[in-house]
């Protein structure tokens, strides 16, 4: 048991076989077949807790926690176990149902298999030095967004999309997102005399220009340049 604990290949089978178990039990199922892939659901936990015990026993909680694989690992052991308590409460004395929200976070462990894939550890640097150098782009480009969101929450007020400042900002993303955008100048005119809705296009257009296109765009050659930066040299 200690041997097929350790083995990476063993753990990645009970990884893919409880995704699978927590993706069936989101379904309407008979109550006997819920019991049952709740059961086994909480199986896995316990196994999962059990693989961390042993590796951090066998190779000493340093060595273990210096892989980013296995913090990976164990952070998400210790956010889905609060969902074992609810076997130890009654649900009329307690409900800790929404603990059994925890459980489906354990689904994330599937990325392990990028382990496997080679050169995974190059292209994590390769993402790392992008975010990195892309912060300050990232900064600016929301504080654009949190601007404009303020400037169209006081100019279409009266409109759903913009009656508040949070509101707002989520109708911004919409709009830079290019998805639908001309539907959000559409559904103000409905709400602003005839005289305004030329300068409304133009607003809503400027704003596409700038930020959907250019913005994106600038973010996106940034973060990909910083990205390949090892493959030009």
């Amino acid at each position: 048991m200690r041997k097929l604990f350790l083995k990476d290949s063993f753990i990645l089978a009970l990884v893919s076989l409880n995704a699978i178990v927590i993706f069936t039990s989101g379904f309407d199922l008979p109550y006997s077949i819920f019991k049952m892939l709740y059961f086994s659901d909480i199986a896995f936990t316990i196994a999962f807790v059990y693989e961390a015990i042993l590796k951090i026993k066998t190779y000493s909680w340093k060595e273990y926690i210096a892989s980013n694989w296995n913090k990976f690992d164990f952070i998400l052991i210790t956010v889905s176990l609060p969902s074992i308590l609810v076997i130890f409460f009654q649900a009329n004395l307690v409900d800790v149902s929404f603990l059994l929200a925890f459980r489906t976070l354990r689904v994330f462990k599937v990325f392990r298999f990028f382990s496997f894939v080679p050169g995974v550890n190059n292209l994590i640097r390769s993402v790392k030095r992008g975010l990195k150098a892309s912060v300050i782009i990232l900064i600016a480009f929301g504080t654009f967004l949190f601007i404009i969101s303020i400037l169209s929450n006081n100019l279409f007020k009266e409109s759903e999309a913009f009656n508040n400042p949070a509101t707002s900002l989520y109708t911004m993303v919409q709009l830079i997102s290019v998805e639908g955008w001309y539907e959000i100048p559409i559904e103000i005119q409905k709400d602003i005399p005839d005289v305004n809705v030329f300068f409304t296009r133009l607003y809503f257009v400027i704003l596409l220009v700038l930020g959907g296109i250019f913005g994106l765009s600038f973010v996106d050659a940034v973060l990909v340049d910083a990205m390949v930066m090892d493959n030009s040299e």
